[in-house]
């Protein structure tokens, strides 16, 4: 396929021009990416929008068994996979089951095929988070490690993350109130106990 081609069909997926040459200057990914374009037009058409093809390229980019691209790549066309942890899952599981044949009903239940989660279910699940993290958060504040909460398994980020920052931010209050020195700067004065 011609540069030209090839360039065209990249910028179609929603990546920026300057994003869509740094691919075609990596020849194993771009074929792949190319490879995977190819094939969920045939379910979608000519058109992906640009949510599909930020996981087309993210799988390409990350999937390390190419026997596995029709595969998965059939799931995201499909709308199956719709999101990136659900993408992430996916690339886990047939890097951790690489014999054939895939299991499909073990394959959909890890990659959470056919969930959809409400905005109602998100907030619950962080209130139940934040609660159970709740004195921590109350007494470190600011200084509490957000990577807990965030790393644990859940939906989609963004709402997610919205959802927490406003959680937490509600607990902890404003930055200002009660604020004291970190111990860590009191020892480095030599003034800690």
């Amino acid at each position: 396929m011609a540069t030209a081609d090839s360039l065209s069909l990249f910028t179609g997926l929603g990546l920026s021009e300057h994003k869509a040459r740094e691919t075609l200057k990596n020849a194993a990914l771009s074929a792949q990416l190319r490879e995977a374009a190819t094939q969920a037009q045939r379910t979608l058409g000519s058109a992906i929008d640009k949510a599909t093809g930020t996981l087309l390229y993210g799988l390409a980019s990350r999937l390390r068994d190419p026997r596995r691209l029709s595969f998965l790549v059939s799931y995201v066309a499909d709308k199956k996979i719709h999101t990136e942890p659900q993408l992430s899952a996916a690339l886990e599981y047939v890097r951790s089951h690489p014999l054939d044949p895939i299991d499909t009903a073990d394959f959909e239940r890890e990659c959470g095929v056919g969930i959809v989660v409400t905005p109602e279910q998100i907030e619950e699940a962080v209130e139940v988070t934040i609660n159970r993290h709740r004195p921590q958060l109350l007494e470190e504040r600011y200084h509490f490690n957000m990577g807990l909460l965030m790393g644990e398994r859940a939906c989609e980020g963004a709402a997610l993350l919205s959802s927490h920052a406003f959680s937490s931010g509600v607990i902890r209050g404003s930055r200002q109130r009660g604020r004291s020195p970190l111990k860590r700067g009191l020892a480095l004065a030599g003034l800690a106990q």
